[in-house]
């Protein structure tokens, strides 16, 4: 069964949008070559916070790359920019879904 992984937390008050953009396109880089890894979509609330949504193939596959993500990626610009305290992530199954197209 597939598994949604979000992850919600906000930035430092001195990033900008456009230069934490530029530093996530690492993380999505080393995301893509995650077995399991279906999509991944990284979003701004209104209220400031970002959401960082990614889709695995199960949640085997979620799992390993959480395992993985803080030494292949802890050190990467993108983490530097984010307030450690505001980090929430959870992993849910996905139980019904639709695409376009």
């Amino acid at each position: 069964m597939s598994t949604v992984e979000m992850v919600t937390f906000r930035t430092g008050d001195a990033v900008t949008d456009e230069a934490f953009l530029k530093a996530s396109e690492a993380i999505g880089e080393w995301a893509k070559q995650q077995p399991g890894f279906e999509y991944r979509a990284l979003a701004k609330k209104d209220n400031g916070e970002w959401l960082d949504t990614v889709y695995w193939a199960d949640h085997q596959s979620a799992m390993n790359a959480a395992e993985a993500f803080p030494k292949a990626m802890g050190e990467a610009e993108f983490m530097t920019m984010i307030k450690p305290d505001s980090v929430s992530v959870e992993h849910v199954a996905v139980l019904s879904q639709l695409a376009g197209m």
